[in-house]
């Protein structure tokens, strides 16, 4: 019998001249990158909250975290927005700003190569591997584990009662460019 190979959607983005790639399944949707408010006493890479129609959404800078190159803000900065499951399957919305959405492209298994084992960094554990797609290669990364490893209860709590003290951007400034759920 023949094995049948499963390809799985993966969103394509870029940060600081690098490509990396994620699971659709784990992305929610794409807003443009609008005014984001602060949160006092967060580590760098945390940016603030949103409200994205009446969520209230922390952001974090990928590029910040993960020590790229940042360019300035441009009309190709976005924000993908995804949903952080925990314990009791409620869950939190996390936006991640990136530099480009480049495409969402389908990948089978025996495409990813295992990551390259890195003993210097905990921060791998959320790499699954690496692919050539679209011309260049890109970083399959696992974005739930990403964002439970840089994100605390200190910083959801905080960007929760920032976000009951403050009025963060109006939805209305928000458009919505794409939506995967």
């Amino acid at each position: 019998m023949k094995k049948i190979a499963v390809t799985h959607k993966y969103l394509a983005f870029s940060l600081g001249g690098e490509h990396f790639g994620a699971p659709v399944l784990q992305v929610r949707e794409i807003v443009r990158l609008v005014p984001i408010t602060p949160v006092p006493q967060m580590p760098d890479y945390v940016k603030g909250v949103i409200n994205l129609r009446g969520r209230i959404i922390t952001v974090v800078d990928m590029r910040v975290r993960l020590g790229t190159h940042i360019s300035p803000n441009s009309e190709r900065h976005c924000i993908v927005v995804c949903q952080i499951e925990d314990s009791n399957k409620s869950g939190s919305f996390v936006g991640v700003i990136v530099d480009t959405v480049d495409e969402v492209m389908s990948i089978g298994p025996d495409d990813i190569q295992e990551r390259i084992p890195m003993n210097a960094s905990n921060d791998a554990e959320y790499v699954l591997g690496m692919t050539h797609c679209g011309g260049q290669v890109r970083t399959i990364m696992d974005m739930q584990l990403f964002l439970k490893h840089i994100t605390s209860q200190r910083v959801t709590t905080a960007a929760h009662v920032t976000a009951q003290t403050t009025r963060p951007t109006a939805d209305a400034d928000i458009p919505k460019l794409e939506s995967h759920v």
